[in-house]
């Protein structure tokens, strides 16, 4: 979701997606929007990806997770699905 100046692609600086034109995010990004922290999106990821679940793009281990929408709607589905911490109480 970061536009890119020209001079950027041709110096080799920007990586070209190609393919259908969607909205992606970065970890901070997709954090805010979810309001949630980056650490506990990056731990939402990291639990999705040990359940065999596909979730965003990484190119190599020392590039950012690039994230769709797509992806952002499977991150919300499974934090709902596995809530964290204690159980609420059902009032009586």
């Amino acid at each position: 979701s970061k536009d890119v100046d020209l001079n950027d692609i041709l110096s080799g600086h920007a990586k070209i997606l190609h393919g259908k034109k969607e909205t992606i995010y970065s970890i901070s990004e997709l954090a805010e929007k979810l309001d949630i922290t980056p650490r506990t999106l990056r731990n939402t990821i990291h639990s999705m990806r040990a359940s065999g679940i596909d979730i965003g793009k990484q190119y190599g281990p020392t590039y950012p997770i690039i994230l769709s929408e797509p992806d952002a709607q499977k991150i919300v589905q499974w934090r709902n699905e596995h809530p964290r911490g204690r159980p609420k109480l059902e009032s009586v």
